[in-house]
């Protein structure tokens, strides 16, 4: 009996620590439910009185987003970009934003250049900045985790050179395969094939550009490029 007793005070813990966090929400009663609450006269069934709780999905999936934004930073930006985006996601957002001394007083064991610096890093991508209010703001970057997880995926996938490219072809839009064998510094040999095994995937797609009417293969240009739309 002592075991169960120490059994459900960690379980009322543990529910009450999820309740304040949001992480779990309760069903709102039905009008049946209210109005056998509400009715004094008769004693309410223990399914009118009983409260039903679920986990709070959009709250979960939230948290792990902001957990891989801050995992992204600091793979891709290293320190102090990752204390920085903590810190930024823990403060309360006003809708129009915060102002940098809001971000330095909330980073406060860091040093203001460092926050600075981490700031202008991560504009963009995950904060965004507005030139009018001179306030920041948290960004849409589940678009770019995204992105960065596709192109984790290919260079697992296809290798480190197929990697660069996609990442190149993303930045850059439409390219030639001479030009894309210039900037990834690729022989003619390679960046065929891994175009090739991008575009049998469909991450890459194939645009014809004939300079004459007669789209003759030899007055030709192909461009290699990415439609969003067909990775989303």
């Amino acid at each position: 009996m002592h075991i169960l007793k120490n059994s459900a005070i960690k379980v009322e813990k543990h529910f009450e620590t999820l309740r304040c966090s949001t992480l779990i929400i309760c069903h709102p009663r039905t009008q049946s439910q209210e109005c056998a609450l509400q009715d004094s006269s008769k004693k309410p069934r223990k399914e009118f009185v009983d409260e039903k709780w679920c986990a709070n999905i959009a709250k979960l999936e939230d948290l792990i987003l902001k957990d891989f934004a801050i995992q992204s930073a600091r793979h891709a930006l290293g320190d102090p970009c990752p204390a920085v985006l903590e810190a930024f996601f823990n403060m309360n957002m006003p809708p129009d934003g915060v102002t940098l001394q809001a971000v330095v007083n909330q980073c406060n064991q860091l040093p203001r250049s460092h926050v600075c610096d981490a700031l202008q890093l991560l504009s963009g991508e995950f904060i965004s900045f507005n030139d009018a209010t001179g306030h920041y703001t948290i960004a849409n970057y589940s678009r770019s985790l995204a992105l960065t997880q596709i192109a984790t995926i290919i260079e697992h996938q296809f290798g480190p050179a197929a990697g660069r490219i996609w990442r190149l072809l993303l930045q850059n839009g439409y390219l030639e395969q001479k030009s894309i064998e210039r900037k990834c510094l690729h022989s003619p040999k390679d960046a065929k094939q891994n175009l090739y095994d991008l575009h049998s995937q469909g991450l890459v797609v194939l645009r014809e550009v004939p300079k004459y009417t007669d789209y003759a293969p030899a007055r030709t240009v192909f461009l290699f490029g990415i439609v969003e739309v067909n990775i989303f």
